[in-house]
């Protein structure tokens, strides 16, 4: 049987707001300036997502597991931007700094410890593989924040 198209974003869809309820879809369509008994048409696999769907549904419904769908199998990261806001928050660019450094630190060892359980026995089978890339992720982010401040504070990234 042939996959239609965009059955798998569908299913992910499908995951965050019927099954995991991050936002109901009634708030999702209304948010998106869309029909009820389209958007559960897009999320029942019947029709696929067009592009400025997908991009109001990443603001809309904010989940990282939407974006991660595009980049899993691709060089990227996906990065929550940080906001002139988040910055001013933290008094100075240095605390902002060192708070981020101690997140990375603590997901590093997260990380350590999602290998260190899944070596027990000696073998990382695929739930402890998908442990693992799940805490990568998070180390990805946590590096890739430091540089967005940093690159906020050169002026290298618009605010």
């Amino acid at each position: 049987m042939v996959a239609r198209r965009g059955a798998e974003f569908a299913a992910l869809i499908h995951q965050l707001l019927v099954l995991d309820k991050v936002r109901s879809v009634e708030d999702v369509a209304r948010d998106m300036g869309m029909e009820y008994h389209t958007l559960y048409a897009r999320v029942g696999r019947d029709t696929p997502f067009s592009a400025e769907e997908i991009k109001a549904l990443i603001r809309v419904v904010g989940d990282i597991r939407i974006l991660k769908y595009f980049t899993d199998d691709s060089p990227y990261v996906v990065v929550e931007r940080s906001s002139p806001c988040d910055v001013a928050a933290h008094d100075e660019l240095h605390k902002g700094l060192v708070a981020e450094a101690h997140n990375t630190v603590f997901e590093a060892a997260d990380l350590l410890e999602a290998i260190a359980t899944a070596l027990a026995d000696r073998k990382i089978d695929h739930r402890d593989a998908l442990l693992i890339r799940q805490e990568v992720d998070h180390c990805e982010r946590a590096l890739a924040a430091i540089r967005r401040l940093l690159d906020l504070k050169e002026g290298k990234v618009p605010a």
